[in-house]
């Protein structure tokens, strides 16, 4: 039987992976009952807001974010409980001292003590670890104030679970830094978001080659880039950014079936495949966005001179005035 064990003391619980219940999670990790009590009171809940909560550890310091009706505890301490065996300790505090003897007064100053050991040089990197990733997700304009690694205390898997949260400085508005743009304010000139371009004029595309459709969204250089591939213009709509990605996602949804997960001599342009579809399926963009402009004889035109460039016996084809948009 594949049981659980505690994260922090390492008894068995008893309880099948493959079965619900029976432990209790603290952040993120399985704890027995003894050892989520004995953190019950560590963590001081500082701010709460719809999606999270602001967490600070009222042995340390440190803030950590959790989803609200979660429990956590801080990214660094441990406690009397902890099973040092586990984390595999012995002799840290010595190679910490010979190898980076110039960060042992910082270590001394943050665990207050002239004497390090194993388990308090932990605490320190753990706490390093932590605030490395508060200052990794530093931006102009915004206040980080705190984050979760999942794993610390125990081991430092290096992903963010609850994610960072930061104020942006000139409204203080509380989000998350994964957007990287303020959802009161207005975008920022030249912004590259989702919500700063959803009305940049946006295509949505067909091209077939070789017995395969793909079907896409972006600009006219997109469009050529698999012109130039060899594929076949089937049908180009232009309408806005929101409106090209919302019907993108409505047709890759309808024929999600038909998407296969692995292909074999894709053209470059291609990319994965996770948009190819065989090339007699019926997609009308149309359909999809019915407002837009048909764009499509344009870009025959356009692909039809890319041809001539390459081919001398009609290379009088090409005409920049005649292909001028």
């Amino acid at each position: 039987m594949n049981e659980k064990t505690c994260a922090n003391c390492g008894t068995t619980l008893g309880v099948p992976v493959t079965k619900k219940g029976g432990v209790r999670a603290v952040a993120w990790m399985n704890h027995c009952d003894e050892c989520a009590e004995g953190v019950a009171d560590q963590m001081v809940l500082a701010e709460e807001f719809t999606t999270v909560q602001i967490w600070r550890c009222d042995w340390c310091g440190l803030t950590r974010t959790c989803r609200n009706g979660w429990t956590t505890r801080c990214h660094s301490c441990l406690d009397d409980r902890t099973n040092l065996a586990d984390l595999d300790l012995d002799g840290l505090a010595a190679e910490f001292e010979a190898q980076f003897p110039d960060y042992v007064p910082q270590a001394r100053l943050w665990l207050e003590s002239d004497t390090l050991d194993d388990a308090g040089v932990h605490e320190y990197l753990s706490a390093a670890a932590y605030e490395e990733e508060l200052e990794f997700r530093a931006q102009p304009g915004w206040t980080v104030i705190a984050g979760d690694v999942k794993g610390l205390p125990y081991e430092r898997w290096g992903t963010e679970s609850h994610g960072f949260w930061g104020i942006h400085d000139k409204c203080g508005t509380v989000q998350n830094l994964s957007t990287r743009e303020c959802r009161e304010c207005e975008p920022e000139p030249g912004s590259r978001t989702h919500r700063a371009r959803k009305d940049d004029p946006h295509l949505l595309y067909l091209v077939r080659n070789d017995g395969r459709l793909k079907i896409g969204h972006g600009d006219r250089n997109r469009i050529l880039t698999h012109t130039r591939g060899g594929a076949e213009i089937v049908s180009v709509r232009k309408a806005t950014f929101a409106e090209t990605v919302k019907a993108e996602r409505e047709i890759l949804q309808r024929h999600k079936k038909l998407i296969r997960t692995r292909h074999k001599n894709l053209p470059p342009s291609f990319g994965s495949g996770t948009e190819v579809l065989p090339g007699d399926t019926d997609v009308d963009l149309a359909e999809f966005l019915p407002d837009a402009e048909d764009v499509t004889a344009y870009y025959e035109l356009h692909a039809l001179g890319v041809r001539a460039v390459a081919d001398t016996t009609i290379g009088v084809a090409h005409s920049p005035s005649v292909l001028a948009h």
